[in-house]
């Protein structure tokens, strides 16, 4: 999931890693190019239990595509929500309306699922179009950056990228 969904969490839960330092911007097309044997892209890995923050696909066609992205969130141990969030290239960078995602729990989720659901949903959603510019990280992997309609980084705007060719355990957040 791009950081959209990544970003959404984090502003509920006030979840904010560190990220290094940028490097030279590239576009998406790039990054997938460059990591094509390596299909998953982790958000706030963490090294220590091999896990990620959130987990994404991205299927890119001309210049619109589809991020197919996980997030598990506290309470939901053996299930996680999914989203598939529709994006366009755009001068702005790689943008995304909240309000074309579509959720869903999948796995085992508890009863109370629900509510993690209606939460993230509604914040994306409130967040309206989301531009995302990827830059190189120093020391490896990338840097998202987020910024809103009126051009504004929202906290958690920055997420550290890594891609793998298999997915990680996803961590709640």
């Amino acid at each position: 999931m791009k950081p959209a969904l990544v970003i959404a969490a984090g502003l509920l839960v006030g979840c904010v890693a560190p990220v290094p330092e940028r490097g030279e911007q590239v576009s998406l097309r790039v990054m997938l190019a460059e990591n094509r044997v390596k299909p998953f892209a982790c958000n706030i890995y963490k090294p220590d239990t091999e896990s990620c923050g959130g987990l994404s696909q991205y299927h890119l066609r001309g210049n619109k595509g589809i991020e197919t992205g996980r997030l598990a969130l506290r309470g939901m141990s053996e299930s996680y929500v999914e989203a598939i969030i529709p994006f366009e290239e755009r001068a702005e960078g790689i943008c995304t309306d909240g309000a074309k995602a579509r959720f869903s729990s999948k796995g085992n989720p508890p009863a109370s699922a629900r509510w993690g659901l209606k939460i993230v949903r509604d914040a994306m959603r409130k967040q309206g179009v989301l531009c995302n510019t990827y830059y190189r990280a120093v020391g490896g992997g990338y840097i998202v950056v987020t910024k809103n309609s009126q051009g504004k980084i929202p906290y958690g705007g920055e997420v550290h990228l890594r891609f793998f060719s298999t997915p990680k355990a996803l961590r709640p957040l």
